[in-house]
Protein backbone atom coordinates (compact mmCIF):
# COMPACT_ATOMS: atom_id res chain seq x y z
CA UNK A 1 0.00 0.00 0.00
CA UNK A 2 1.04 3.46 -0.56
CA UNK A 3 1.34 6.32 1.86
CA UNK A 4 1.29 10.24 1.03
CA UNK A 5 5.12 9.83 1.11
CA UNK A 6 6.14 7.00 -0.96
CA UNK A 7 4.38 5.06 -3.96
CA UNK A 8 3.39 1.46 -3.99
CA UNK A 9 6.39 -0.61 -5.36
CA UNK A 10 6.53 -3.75 -7.23
CA UNK A 11 10.13 -5.63 -6.53
CA UNK A 12 11.23 -8.65 -8.62
CA UNK A 13 14.22 -10.89 -7.80
CA UNK A 14 14.57 -12.83 -10.81
CA UNK A 15 16.72 -16.23 -9.58
CA UNK A 16 17.24 -17.88 -12.76
CA UNK A 17 18.33 -14.51 -14.66
CA UNK A 18 21.79 -15.46 -16.80
CA UNK A 19 23.26 -11.71 -16.35
CA UNK A 20 23.89 -9.18 -13.50
CA UNK A 21 20.43 -7.78 -13.22
CA UNK A 22 18.53 -10.24 -10.86
CA UNK A 23 16.36 -7.46 -9.12
CA UNK A 24 14.07 -4.44 -10.20
CA UNK A 25 12.04 -2.05 -9.42
CA UNK A 26 9.52 -0.25 -10.26
CA UNK A 27 7.08 2.30 -8.23
CA UNK A 28 3.40 2.53 -9.54
CA UNK A 29 2.13 6.03 -10.40
CA UNK A 30 0.73 8.27 -6.74
CA UNK A 31 -2.62 6.77 -5.62
CA UNK A 32 -2.04 3.79 -7.25
CA UNK A 33 -1.82 0.65 -5.30
CA UNK A 34 -1.18 -3.19 -6.17
CA UNK A 35 -4.34 -5.53 -5.53
CA UNK A 36 -3.17 -8.29 -7.09
CA UNK A 37 -0.09 -10.26 -8.52
CA UNK A 38 0.87 -13.67 -10.82
CA UNK A 39 3.88 -15.03 -12.63
CA UNK A 40 3.71 -16.34 -16.10
CA UNK A 41 6.54 -17.24 -18.29
CA UNK A 42 8.76 -14.72 -18.96
CA UNK A 43 5.94 -12.01 -17.26
CA UNK A 44 4.38 -10.50 -14.40
CA UNK A 45 1.39 -9.00 -13.90
CA UNK A 46 0.18 -7.09 -11.18
CA UNK A 47 -3.86 -5.10 -11.29
CA UNK A 48 -3.97 -2.13 -9.19
CA UNK A 49 -6.41 -0.15 -7.53
CA UNK A 50 -7.29 2.19 -10.70
CA UNK A 51 -8.91 -1.09 -12.37
CA UNK A 52 -5.53 -1.03 -14.37
CA UNK A 53 -3.23 -4.27 -15.28
CA UNK A 54 0.21 -3.89 -16.02
CA UNK A 55 2.41 -6.31 -17.68
CA UNK A 56 6.28 -6.45 -17.03
CA UNK A 57 8.48 -8.13 -19.00
CA UNK A 58 10.99 -10.03 -16.43
CA UNK A 59 14.08 -7.17 -17.32
CA UNK A 60 11.45 -4.95 -15.47
CA UNK A 61 10.24 -3.05 -18.76
CA UNK A 62 6.51 -2.63 -18.79
CA UNK A 63 5.27 -4.47 -21.62
CA UNK A 64 0.95 -3.60 -21.96
CA UNK A 65 -0.78 -2.21 -19.31
CA UNK A 66 -4.79 -2.12 -19.64
CA UNK A 67 -7.86 -1.27 -18.12
CA UNK A 68 -10.50 -3.64 -15.83
CA UNK A 69 -14.27 -3.21 -15.94
CA UNK A 70 -14.19 -3.71 -12.08
CA UNK A 71 -11.92 -4.07 -9.12
CA UNK A 72 -9.91 -7.36 -9.09
CA UNK A 73 -10.39 -10.78 -6.96
CA UNK A 74 -8.03 -12.61 -7.90
CA UNK A 75 -5.07 -13.59 -11.01
CA UNK A 76 -3.23 -16.71 -12.18
CA UNK A 77 -0.99 -17.18 -14.89
CA UNK A 78 0.82 -20.00 -16.94
CA UNK A 79 3.14 -19.86 -19.06
CA UNK A 80 1.30 -17.00 -21.59
CA UNK A 81 -2.22 -17.69 -20.53
CA UNK A 82 -3.36 -14.95 -17.30
CA UNK A 83 -7.04 -15.55 -16.20
CA UNK A 84 -8.23 -12.32 -14.26
CA UNK A 85 -11.63 -12.78 -11.94
CA UNK A 86 -13.31 -9.23 -11.72
CA UNK A 87 -16.04 -7.81 -9.61
CA UNK A 88 -18.16 -7.23 -13.17
CA UNK A 89 -21.57 -5.78 -10.96
CA UNK A 90 -22.93 -5.57 -7.65
CA UNK A 91 -24.64 -9.11 -6.49
CA UNK A 92 -28.33 -9.93 -5.08
CA UNK A 93 -28.89 -10.98 -1.61
CA UNK A 94 -25.06 -11.39 -0.67
CA UNK A 95 -23.92 -12.96 -3.63
CA UNK A 96 -21.06 -12.08 -5.94
CA UNK A 97 -21.15 -11.18 -9.42
CA UNK A 98 -18.05 -11.88 -11.03
CA UNK A 99 -16.02 -11.44 -14.39
CA UNK A 100 -13.80 -13.61 -15.93
CA UNK A 101 -10.85 -12.53 -18.49
CA UNK A 102 -8.93 -14.93 -20.05
CA UNK A 103 -5.85 -13.69 -22.19
CA UNK A 104 -3.23 -15.26 -24.18
CA UNK A 105 -0.35 -13.31 -23.54
CA UNK A 106 1.97 -14.62 -26.63
CA UNK A 107 5.21 -12.69 -27.81
CA UNK A 108 5.47 -9.27 -29.82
Amino acid sequence: KSTDELASKLQCLHFSSWDANKEWIVDLPKGEDAEALCLGQGWAAVATSSLLVRIFMMGGAQREVFSLPGPVVSMAGHGDQLIIVYHRATGFDGEQCLGVLLMELGKK
